[in-house]
């Protein structure tokens, strides 16, 4: 998708040059200046905000009024300046989750392949009947928040028959401003979010999730709560593939893309 690196902010500055190039100055939320000799150094840029004052209201609420254990920590109050206010509001809407068998069908790219990361639900229909479409996503990379935040979640929020329309206004607006936003602030930091939001999703697996149906490598679910074996599968962050023979195969995720022959032992197994 071509709108995903401006999403992405972009990735992080080539300091390739930096022992030539001239002293850089950040102030607050803007992008980094050149400081001119002779000259103070210049001040940032002014970050657009919405001129709806509803959608004003609505993400002022949202500040004002702000447990981060509410939606298991996805953003931080420090957090809130390295992205722009469409990401950190539909971040607020969000909490964590782990995929279902109903998640396994609808995700699945080839037979019975099923996502075994932790991911992130909405939070007003997380405990209602499935919702068209779906408000729950599971990125297998840091860089996949950007396209779901983008397109899929964006769309279940517009949708969400539990989601006050205040706050669906609020979210179409701030989108709108979301481009202009990014390019004021730091260059690189919404992409560090996504690295850190994806590292806290997959470390962190309370047992409050909603459970998932899933068998992967040296999980007995006899033995154990359904919930249990879910958070192990997701620790250990494998895939799991079933061949027509009846084997199994188990993918590491996290070197889904290096080829197998540079793998370390143990990224792929059979049983």
């Amino acid at each position: 998708d071509s709108g995903d690196e401006e999403w992405n902010d972009d990735g992080d500055a080539d300091d390739s040059d930096s022992a030539s190039a001239p002293p850089l100055v950040v102030s607050g939320r803007g992008r980094a200046s050149e400081i001119v000799p002779g000259q103070s150094p210049p001040l940032r840029g002014e970050i657009p905000v919405s001129s709806d004052p509803e959608a004003t209201a609505v993400l002022k609420s949202f500040v004002d009024n702000w447990d981060p254990n509410e939606n298991d920590s996805l953003i931080l109050p420090e957090e809130k300046e390295l992205v722009s206010d469409y990401v950190f509001l539909t971040m607020r809407n969000l909490k964590m989750a782990l995929p279902t068998e109903n998640d396994s069908s609808r995700m699945r790219r080839g037979p019975a392949v099923r996502p075994t990361f932790p991911g992130v639900c909405c939070v007003f229909c997380a405990d209602q009947p499935p919702v068209v479409p779906s408000g729950r996503s599971f990125p297998s990379a840091p860089d996949n928040f950007a396209s779901a935040l983008n397109t899929s979640l964006y769309n279940h929020m517009q949708a969400c028959p539990y989601i006050k329309s205040d706050i669906k206004r609020a979210l179409a607006d701030l989108r709108k401003l979301h481009s202009a936003q990014c390019a004021s602030i730091r260059f690189g930091s919404q992409r560090r979010y996504f690295n850190i939001l994806f590292d806290r999703i997959a470390k962190k697996a309370p047992a409050s999730f909603q459970t998932a149906v899933l068998q992967g490598p040296n999980v007995v679910v006899q033995s154990r709560t359904r919930v249990d074996a879910a958070i192990e599968v997701c620790r250990a962050g494998f895939l799991q593939l079933s061949r027509g023979n009846g084997a199994k195969i188990f993918l590491c995720q996290r070197c889904n893309m290096i080829p197998p022959q540079f793998r370390t032992d143990g990224s792929l197994f059979y049983e």
